[in-house]
């Protein structure tokens, strides 16, 4: 944070989308975009466009999102890595992803239960998580784990 401060000065605009982003993440908001909305992959840094239902770990990636997806539930408690029936369920001739569906363990209050969840992918990146407890509630992933994912972090080796 000093280093932020000491580059910009309190009124600019860095600082200011900064503000704004940040009270946008603290109420579970989309992140305001720069013109052109440029991300990681548009800048050129990412692999996503050689991202194929072959290459990717899934299991992986939807362990990640819903662990950090799952900080912010109140009741459910996820069980990491109890990922369980990894489908995917659409995807073009190029077997380019638009939807994965999985089964997980959770618990409430110590009872055991089995939910389900789906991923979906829009224009090759993931863009929305829905749990079993609430179909019609699309779920931003972690921008972080994008970030990582346009990276390549989540093909396999």
């Amino acid at each position: 944070m000093k280093e932020l401060v000491k580059r910009n000065d309190c009124n600019s605009d860095a600082l200011k989308r900064f503000e704004s982003n940040l009270y946008r993440f603290v109420e579970n908001m989309e992140p305001l975009r720069l013109p052109g909305n440029p991300t990681v992959a548009s800048l050129g840094l990412s692999q996503a466009s050689s991202f194929t239902v072959g290459n990717l770990e899934l299991r992986k990636l939807l362990d990640d999102l819903i662990v950090e997806n799952s900080k912010a539930w109140v009741f459910n408690r996820y069980r990491k890595g109890s990922l369980f029936d990894i489908k995917v369920q659409s995807s073009d001739d190029k077997k380019m992803l638009y939807k994965v569906v999985a089964g997980y363990d959770s618990s409430i209050k110590s009872k055991d239960g089995k939910n389900k969840v789906v991923l979906t992918f829009d224009k090759n990146i993931p863009h929305c998580l829905y749990f079993s407890d609430a179909w019609d509630t699309c779920r931003h992933p972690s921008r972080k784990i994008v970030n990582d994912y346009e990276r390549g972090r989540y093909l396999k080796k």
